[in-house]
């Protein structure tokens, strides 16, 4: 339950040291950078000239990944390239990728040219098709004084259109028909525009949009097609040149990370005082590293450590620091918030109640070890951060064993499988605790219970956090007692029960009233009003009793899950019988449907696990003594975001 203990401190330095120092300073990476004031305006033109550049080069690379040879399992989960230390520390800002770059640009500005350009011209083809057979200009259409032509699209002509037209002083030619409607030329005088426009209105008539056309349409046609394949080409030009310079990729990546760490330096001198001599730095460091900190300063002339107290009412920023096991449940914490540096972590406590629930909600031994195998695929995969596949490699172990424990192996495989392969469904009653399909009240104590022990531990743990804040009052009578209240009533009604037990009854009683006058009388905000004081207590008295009643009863989705997992198997081996009884077919169908079936189930249902007992740790543990808040520690270090730096091979 380590915080780290951190410490504040202020470096002055010459400013002709400033940029040599920033950059072993980010090496370290052992100072979180606070702020002391505002840097000028020119500076902060350079650090935006430097993201202007940065906003650049990621553009460049998005624009190139396409074109790169990227594994799916890499590309699924942004997994970063691997480059080697001596091509990292190069300097690779040369004049040969600065041209890259730029070409880089052009061809993406080109390409974009391009795809409009065959938008416009698909949309003309679109649009000239109907009027391929036309055999004369499309300009010469509107040339004539005394007479009107209108050339466009009927959609379903009425049945007595020819009779219409030849009742009016119209000239009419069907260029094209199809099934939704007619492609026509009118020919009328000017004098009778009025009553032409009339008709072809209540027809429905579409004009055609040949305005910016000029010649024959099947010659325009022509063109078209010809620049479009001409389109095409300088496409696959665009491609090859693309996929090429992508080759090279991984020199533009380092291009990147250094610019953008470059920009890490300049946001953590915005943050310092600057005076035309010297630089003042303020941050926070861990206790641990001050003397790695005092060595670093020990390297430069000008460069001082001091350590000063912090700002009235200034927190420090949070580390937490856990043992290699419990340090990848660091992750599920801050998905809720960091907590604050007057709190205890969390993360240790997550981890046993994590197991043991997910595993529960899984509850089938064998879905257990397929999914702890594709775990470890995964890890094998993945070359960034792991600690969430390690979190659930270990929760498809314990489903292994708490599954078998509740009789789950594929859902009823073994006994379905009793005749043919009686061994099994003997190992699987050996080894039973229960069967949860059969005796679901079990399974329903069995998770509440474990929801009782969760929640107590939570009240004992924000008794601590109180503690160790001096708040003794507040910590007994808001925390303790609740832990005392419910502990004692339980042992008061398992006293009916057990038999030995029962002498202590009226202890427990009495021990279940004293921990609700603790609550009654010196919980909450205390008040010189005792009739005041009754009231808040009695509201807080009701108010945890039921509040805690209704999250012990969350924890009945444990047993919810664990059924529909067992259910949802069940069903699956069924649809495997139904299939079997197929001729010949079943003997594609029954694995298909099995091993399909299976993994859908397991998909499903660990992702219920994972959620759900995720919202029991959040909704139902965290709210007893997790205030959270803390900022957390970010020292001023190198990062990547596309590459990760290998040594030398």
């Amino acid at each position: 339950m380590a915080i780290a203990q951190v410490e504040k401190v202020l470096l002055a330095l010459h400013r002709d040291e400033r940029e040599k120092f920033l950059s072993r300073l980010q090496e370290e990476g052992i100072l979180h950078v606070t702020e002391i004031r505002e840097k000028g305006g020119a500076e902060r033109e350079e650090n935006t000239a430097l993201n202007m550049k940065i906003a650049s080069l990621e553009r460049v690379i998005n624009y190139l990944r396409p074109y790169t040879k990227e594994s799916f399992i890499d590309a699924l989960f942004g997994n970063k390239r691997v480059v080697d230390r001596k091509l990292f520390g190069e300097t690779p800002v040369s004049s040969k990728y600065e041209k890259a770059i730029s070409e880089v640009k052009e061809i993406e500005r080109k390409r974009t040219e391009l795809q409009r350009e065959k938008t416009q011209c698909e949309t003309q083809l679109e649009e000239l098709l109907p009027w391929e057979s036309l055999n004369i200009p499309i300009e010469e259409l509107g040339k004539f004084k005394q007479v009107c032509v209108e050339v466009g699209f009927i959609p379903k002509p009425p049945p007595d259109f020819d009779e219409k037209v030849s009742q009016l002083p119209v000239e009419v030619e069907i260029v094209r028909r199809e099934k939704d409607g007619n492609y026509c030329i009118f020919a009328y005088g000017t004098g009778v525009r009025n009553e032409i426009r009339n008709f072809l209105a209540g027809i429905g008539f579409e004009p055609a949009r040949l305005g910016g056309f000029t010649g024959k349409p099947q010659d325009i046609i022509k063109g078209l097609h010809s620049r479009l394949k001409e389109i095409g080409k300088q496409g696959e030009e665009i491609v090859e040149r693309s996929a090429e310079i992508a080759g090279d990729i991984e020199r533009i990546f380092v291009i990147y990370e250094k610019n953008y760490n470059a920009s890490l330096r300049e946001r953590a001198l915005s943050k310092a005082l600057i005076t035309p001599r010297a630089v003042c730095i303020e941050g926070w460091i861990r206790r641990r590293d001050k003397k790695r900190l005092k060595r670093l300063a020990d390297e430069f002339a000008t460069v001082t450590v001091e350590d000063i107290p912090p700002r009235a009412g200034e927190l420090p920023p949070v580390e937490l620091e856990n043992r290699s096991p419990v340090r990848p449940f660091e992750t599920l914490t801050k998905l809720y918030g960091t907590p604050n540096s007057r709190e205890i972590d969390p993360s240790p406590l997550i981890a046993p109640f994590f197991f043991v629930f997910f595993a529960l909600c899984l509850t089938d031994a064998m879905y257990g070890l397929v999914f702890t195998i594709i775990c470890l695929v995964f890890m094998r995969k993945i070359k960034g951060d792991k600690r969430l596949l390690k979190i659930l490699t270990v929760g498809g172990v314990f489903t292994i064993v708490e599954g078998g424990l509740l009789g789950g192996w594929f859902g009823d495989l073994p006994q379905r499988l009793s005749s043919t392969l009686p061994g099994l469904a003997a190992f699987r009653e050996r080894i039973l605790l229960f069967d949860p399909m059969n005796e679901p009240l079990k399974f329903f104590i069995l998770a509440l219970g474990l929801g009782v022990v969760q929640i107590l531990v939570g009240y004992f743990v924000g008794f601590l956090k109180l503690l160790r804040q001096g708040k003794i009052l507040e910590a007994i009578a808001g925390k303790l007692s609740w832990d005392m209240f419910w502990i004692f009533l339980l042992l008061f009604m398992g006293a009916s029960f057990v038999s030995a037990l029962e002498p202590f009854k009226l202890i427990f009683l009495s021990l279940v009233a004293a921990a609700a006058l603790l609550v009654l009388f010196a919980s909450g905000v205390p008040s010189r009003n005792l009739f005041t004081q009754i009231a808040k207590g009695l509201f807080n008295l009701y108010q945890g009793i039921m509040g805690t009643v209704g999250d012990i009863i969350s924890y009945s989705r444990l047993m919810a899950l664990g059924l529909v997992t067992m259910g949802l198997a069940m069903a699956i081996n069924i649809l495997v019988g139904v299939v079997a009884q197929i001729p010949i077919l079943k003997f594609v169908l029954v694995p298909l449907v099995f091993v399909f079936g299976h993994l859908f189930s397991i998909g499903i249902n660990a992702l219920g696990a994972y959620v759900h007992t995720l919202r029991l740790q959040y909704a139902e543990f965290f709210t007893k003594f997790f205030d959270g808040g803390g900022k957390p520690f970010s020292p001023l270090r190198n990062e990547t975001k596309f590459v990760t730096v290998e040594g030398e091979s």
